[in-house]
């Protein structure tokens, strides 16, 4: 794929406008979606197939999984989520923490060391490789200062995160004030199954022989990411409830920008006739998940311990679905082809909450 990016780098403006538009217009999508799919789909290489020096392992899991390795999701997904393992960098794994008591301060130590080590390794010898990468693909490409590279933000910690990498990239059109910036997220922490190749949008439209696949993407199956999103949802309504009766500054209520695209994916696999009541039924995953969560990311506010058969909580609150309904227009735009309305989402969502919590029940 490398030296066919770089080509297209290589052409004018007007020509990367030209191609990201006829491939706009195919899919019924926006042509600067088109474009940052391409920057996305080049750095899966880098992250893939560019590091043969690199002994950590990832993989490809979260939205964008979902869409470019599986199409289980008909909208563009603009950042990646990796996932390293554990083992590669020399940290406990999590069978080792889970061992220990629940009441032990040690099993959290050990969560933060690992979380450490996810910083140190993306914040470090994985920017340095990628910087590399990109004063290169600059290079041959002459386009000196097209990139950026830098930290994300940590809003729960008020700093930079550096598990959080922003690749900048110069646009060939307007995103001022867009719901898409021109900035590919790498977010990374500390399951991997099939190995899937990943194909940008303008493939079509390039020049016969010009190969644009990312092979070899290690990814987390479409059922893990499901039960994944399930959580986010059930700890949005739990953390929103909660906060709003607690009513205290310093812990505010969830904005949920940017968050209605889960309950979008959470839809499109629960109403898809191969995934939606299979994936539901795999109870043993969700509770894996689940004890994931609990063990990992250590939120009370989040009730990971009520996201079970019975007590699932997934319908958002009157007020969240207020939010969530304006961001979902803005998101929409991320969708090909007609977007489902948003009343129709929910009812999948409230259709899921039921039959979670129905299992077992005569």
């Amino acid at each position: 794929m490398r030296q066919n990016f770089i080509e297209v780098l290589r052409s004018s403006a007007d020509e990367r406008r030209a191609l990201f538009s006829t491939a706009a217009s195919d899919l019924e999508t926006r042509a600067e979606n088109i474009e940052k799919d391409l920057y996305v789909c080049w750095v899966l290489d880098f992250l893939f197939n560019r590091r043969p020096s690199d002994p950590i392992g990832l993989y490809f899991k979260g939205g964008t999984s979902l869409s470019k390795a599986y199409g289980l999701i008909k909208r563009f997904s603009e950042d990646i989520d990796i996932g390293i393992y554990k083992a590669d960098l020399k940290v406990p794994l999590e069978a080792d923490i889970a061992a220990l008591p629940t009441v032990n301060q040690q099993q959290k130590a050990l969560a933060d060391q690992v979380d450490e080590a996810a910083r140190r390794y993306m914040s470090g010898p994985l920017k340095d490789l990628l910087a590399k990468e990109i004063a290169a693909i600059e290079g041959e490409s002459g386009q000196t200062g097209h990139f950026s590279l830098g930290f994300g933000y940590d809003s729960y910690r008020k700093k930079e995160a550096l598990d959080i990498l922003i690749v900048g990239y110069k646009s060939v059109f307007d995103m001022s004030g867009g719901y898409v910036e021109a900035a590919v997220r790498i977010e990374g922490g500390a399951r991997p199954d099939p190995s899937r190749r990943i194909i940008p949008y303008i493939a079509p439209e390039m020049r016969a022989g010009a190969d644009l696949t990312v092979a070899n993407v290690i990814t987390v199956r479409p059922e893990r990411t499901f039960w994944e999103k399930v959580l986010i949802l059930h700890a949005m309504t739990e953390v929103t409830e909660k906060r709003s009766i607690e009513e205290n500054p310093e812990r505010k209520v969830p904005d949920l920008n940017r968050y209605s695209r889960h309950y979008y994916d959470v839809h499109q696999i629960w109403t898809h006739p191969d995934y939606g009541k299979a994936t539901a039924s795999m109870l043993d995953l969700a509770e894996a998940c689940r004890k994931h969560k609990e063990l990992m990311f250590r939120a009370p506010d989040h009730r990971y311990d009520r996201a079970v058969p019975g007590t699932f909580r997934l319908v958002p609150t009157t007020g969240m679905r207020k939010k969530l309904s304006a961001d979902y227009e803005r998101m929409s735009a991320m969708i090909f082809g007609t977007p489902p309305e948003f009343k129709t989402v929910m009812a999948s969502i409230y259709e899921l909450e039921q039959v979670l919590n129905n299992v077992g029940r005569s």
